[in-house]
């Protein structure tokens, strides 16, 4: 446990390509704990509710069948990314579904920029 808190305390949070790494690269091993401890405050309260901040709900709803490919442990890349406006950064990440990499998700990331 306390590796992925000090894996996400070593992020730069005003980068939200280190962020996105981050976070990937923890749910590429079969974990939540890094995208949730990154989340934007907004994204865990609205994850988790209600009472916001619920680190088991926002694991389960990672581990749904909808979000579930993240967690697959066969890759990813992140195609077109950026910030959208002074307020967003978008990225489209293609989540490999078998060794061969064959098969893929695409996953469109919405992320609200922070303030330093």
């Amino acid at each position: 446990m306390s590796a992925s808190i000090t894996f996400a305390s070593a992020v730069d949070c005003t980068d939200a390509y280190q962020v996105l790494i981050a976070q990937m690269d923890d749910m590429q091993a079969g974990s939540t704990k890094v995208a949730f401890q990154l989340a934007s405050p907004g994204n865990r309260a609205s994850t988790a509710s209600p009472g916001g901040y619920n680190e088991d709900k926002f694991s389960r709803m990672v581990r749904n069948p909808t979000y579930a490919p993240l967690l697959s442990g066969f890759g990813y890349e992140v195609g077109a990314h950026g910030k959208q406006g002074s307020e967003q950064y978008v990225a489209q990440v293609r989540v490999f579904q078998d060794a061969e990499k064959s098969n893929a998700t695409v996953f469109v990331f919405v992320m609200s920029l922070q303030p330093a």
